[in-house]
C-alpha cells in the first residue's frame, strides 16, 4: 500500500512549471481630484510612479523620488508574453468587455452569456470608448530578481518605441552572439518628452524608450558565458492584471486646485494653405470654383501633414536616428523634393479630374447616350 502512494509524486505539465510572482505595478501618472468639483481624472507625470522599495534603491540618483530612468531586464524571450498589446474596451465595469487586434475582436454579449467575434476596430474606437493598451512585464535587477513589475501603457509612441527597442536588441544579439535573444540582457527604460500635434495644437507627453547601454566589451563578456542569457523557458509569468484604468485602486491620488485644462498650446494664425496658395498656377482660375479651390487646399494640406510628420520622426525619434545615422540628411532632402514636386503633381492630377468632370457634365446635359458611351470607353470608365 505504501508503494501505491509513493509511486506518483509529480504531474506532467504542471509540477515542472515555475511562475514568477508579480511584485508590484509601476504607473505613468496619477489620479487627480479637483478640490473645487471633486471630479477625478488621470494626469500624466514626467516620471515613473514607483513602489516604495523601488524609490529606496534609486534614492541616491533621484532623491525627490521622481524616477525617470530604470534598469530593466525581460524574464523570458517571448515578446508576446512580456509585452502583450491589443485594442480593449472596458465599458463602465472593472473587467474587460472586448479585445481585438485591429482586424478581429472577441466581445462579450450584453448579458455576458456568450462571446461573439466582430470586425476590429469598430465605432467604439472613434467614440474613444475603446483604447489601445499594452502591458510591459519587466524585472528590476537592482531591486529584486525574484519577480516582475507591470507597467500599463496606452501611448502609440511608447508602444512603437518599446517594440523598436526589443527588435534592435534582438538584432544586436543575433549579430554579436549568434542567437535571437533579448531576455536577461541589461537594458534601460526611460521617460522622455516628445512633442506631438493634435487638432492644430502642440502637446508634450513623456513616452517610454527602451535602450541597450552595453558597449562592445560588455557584449563580448555576455558572449563568453551563455548561461547568463539562457533562462529556463519553462518559467511562467503571472497573468496580466487587466482592469479598467478608472478602477485602478492602487493609483496615487492627489488633490489639485483646478481640473485638467486643455494642454494644447495656441498656434499662431496663418493664411490657410500658406505653403501652396502662393504657387497655385495662374490657370487655376480658369478651372476652379470656390468650392474646388477649397478642395484643392484640403488635398495639399493632407500631403503637408504627412510630410511634416515624417520630418519630425526623422529629426527626433531615437530609434530612427540610430538606424539611419548619416542617411538622415538624405531622407530630409527627399522629403523637401516631394513637397516641391507634390504641388505640380497634385495640380496636374486635380486639373484632369476637374476637366473630366466638366466633360461628363456636358455630355449628360446633351443627353447623348452614344457620346457618353464613347467617352466612357475612351477614358476607361
Amino acid at each position: 500500500m505504501g508503494n501505491f502512494k509513493s509511486r506518483f509524486t509529480k504531474i506532467k505539465g504542471t509540477s515542472e512549471v515555475r511562475r514568477l510572482p508579480r511584485l508590484g505595478k509601476i504607473r505613468l501618472g496619477i489620479k487627480a481630484i479637483s478640490k473645487k468639483t471633486g471630479n477625478e481624472y488621470p494626469k500624466e507625470t514626467s516620471y515613473f510612479i514607483c513602489p516604495d522599495e523601488v524609490k529606496e534603491v534609486y534614492r541616491d540618483k533621484f532623491p525627490n523620488g521622481e524616477i525617470t530612468s530604470l534598469d530593466v531586464m525581460f524574464p523570458i524571450n517571448d515578446p508576446e508574453v512580456v509585452f502583450p498589446q491589443a485594442y480593449k474596451y472596458y465599458g463602465q465595469t472593472r473587467g474587460l468587455k472586448c479585445i481585438g487586434n485591429g482586424e478581429t475582436a472577441t466581445r462579450f454579449s450584453e448579458d455576458k452569456s456568450s462571446i461573439e467575434e466582430i470586425e476590429c476596430p469598430c465605432e467604439l474606437l472613434e467614440q474613444k470608448k475603446c483604447q489601445r493598451r499594452a502591458h510591459l512585464l519587466i524585472i528590476l535587477p537592482k531591486v529584486n530578481m525574484g519577480g516582475i513589475y507591470q507597467i500599463d501603457i496606452g501611448s502609440f509612441h511608447s508602444i512603437v518605441d518599446i517594440n523598436s527597442g526589443i527588435d534592435y536588441v534582438r538584432a544586436l544579439s543575433q549579430e554579436i552572439l549568434g542567437i535571437d535573444r533579448f531576455a536577461l540582457i541589461p537594458l534601460v527604460l526611460k521617460r522622455e518628452p516628445i512633442e506631438t500635434h493634435f487638432e492644430g495644437g502642440k502637446q508634450t507627453h513623456y513616452t517610454l524608450h527602451l535602450y541597450s547601454t552595453l558597449n562592445a566589451e560588455q557584449w563580448n563578456r555576455i558572449k563568453s558565458d551563455f548561461r547568463i542569457i539562457s533562462p529556463d523557458e519553462r518559467i511562467a509569468l503571472p497573468p496580466v492584471e487587466d482592469i479598467n484604468p478608472a478602477f485602478d485602486e492602487g493609483a496615487t491620488v492627489v488633490e489639485v486646485e483646478e481640473e485638467a485644462k486643455d494642454t494644447k498650446e495656441p498656434q499662431p494664425q496663418k493664411p490657410k494653405n500658406q505653403k501652396f496658395s502662393a504657387k497655385l498656377p495662374d490657370e487655376a482660375n480658369q478651372y476652379l470654383t470656390v468650392s474646388e479651390i477649397a478642395q484643392w487646399e484640403k488635398w495639399n494640406a493632407d500631403v503637408e501633414e504627412k510630410l511634416t510628420y515624417a520630418e519630425d520622426e526623422i529629426m527626433h525619434r531615437k530609434h530612427i536616428i540610430m538606424s539611419f545615422g548619416e542617411m538622415r540628411p538624405k531622407l530630409l532632402a527627399i522629403i523637401r523634393e516631394i513637397r516641391k514636386d507634390s504641388i505640380k503633381y497634385n495640380w496636374e492630377k486635380f486639373k484632369k479630374e476637374i476637366l473630366l468632370n466638366a466633360v461628363w457634365k456636358e455630355l449628360n446635359e446633351k443627353d447623348s447616350v452614344k457620346e457618353i458611351n464613347e467617352w466612357k470607353i475612351k477614358e476607361g470608365k
